[in-house]
């Protein structure tokens, strides 16, 4: 089978890379060029052949590290969202809100509404979470 030109080039490219880099190693082992066993890091965050000084360490207790999220004063209510409807199918008993914040949209299902809706209404409605995403509930005119 015939090599082409490309592979070629490529081939002696290759060898002439590795070739390089064998020269390179072999001339730093004549100049006696080692690299560092280890590398530090001083107490700015930059990397050092030496080692830091013990003095300058920062000393941390084991009771101030925090290893989960602080517990707030967190209400598990959800907010009311506000929007309107964007698109309603009365025929299907669908429809679907967008958030005015968030841009976000929501399904819902017009069966369960106590109230008609029109398209560009604007709404105030809870979201829980449905069998494909989270879908608006409680909808109400405001």
């Amino acid at each position: 089978m015939a090599e082409s030109f490309n592979k070629k080039e490529r081939e002696k490219k290759r060898k002439k890379r590795k070739k390089d880099k064998l020269e390179r190693k072999l001339e730093k082992k004549k100049l006696g060029i080692k690299p560092p066993e280890f590398t530090y890091i001083d107490e700015n965050g930059n990397f050092t052949t030496e080692p830091p000084d013990p003095n300058k360490r920062e000393k941390i207790k084991a009771e101030d590290i925090q290893i989960s999220t602080p517990k707030g004063n967190r209400v598990n209510t959800p907010l009311r969202r506000r929007g309107f409807v964007k698109f309603i199918n009365e025929a299907k008993k669908f429809g679907f809100v967008k958030d005015s914040i968030t841009n976000a949209e929501f399904y819902f299902q017009t069966d369960r509404l106590d109230i008609d809706l029109r398209e560009h209404d604007k709404i105030t409605f809870d979201t829980i979470k449905g069998p494909k995403g989270k879908i608006a509930v409680n909808i109400e005119l405001s």
